[in-house]
């Protein structure tokens, strides 16, 4: 049960998935357990604030988790957002091109070790 719980409010307070992909990831680790256990389990923590409204960052994640698993490079263009909300790209438009190897979690959020070609 501590062990489940600590799954559920990690879920619950991730910056990367949206509200309604924490809420089917919840119900999917309370269906591991009784409903009765599953009701204790419920988070009381509020992470709404911090949730993003699209599924860009888990989208990327899966996207760049195939590229490692199937040892394949990826290429990207940086881009930035104006405050009016307009996609930006940085450095003259350079298309980068890398290897990934593995994920590394850190402060809350997930990071890309890579080699640049």
């Amino acid at each position: 049960m501590p062990e489940l719980k600590l799954l559920v409010d990690a879920v619950q307070a991730s910056k990367f998935l949206t509200a309604k992909r924490s809420r089917a990831l919840i119900d999917k680790l309370l269906s591991l357990t009784s409903r009765y256990q599953a009701e204790n389990l419920k988070s009381s923590l509020c992470f709404e604030n911090i949730k993003p409204k699209n599924e860009t960052a888990y989208i990327t994640a899966d996207l760049l988790l195939t590229a490692i698993k199937t040892n394949r490079r990826v290429q990207f263009k940086y881009i930035e957002y104006t405050p009016n909300k307009k996609k930006e790209y940085k450095h003259g438009q350079r298309v980068y091109e890398l290897s990934l190897w593995h994920f590394v979690w850190d402060n809350d959020r997930y990071y890309w070790p890579f080699q640049a070609s």
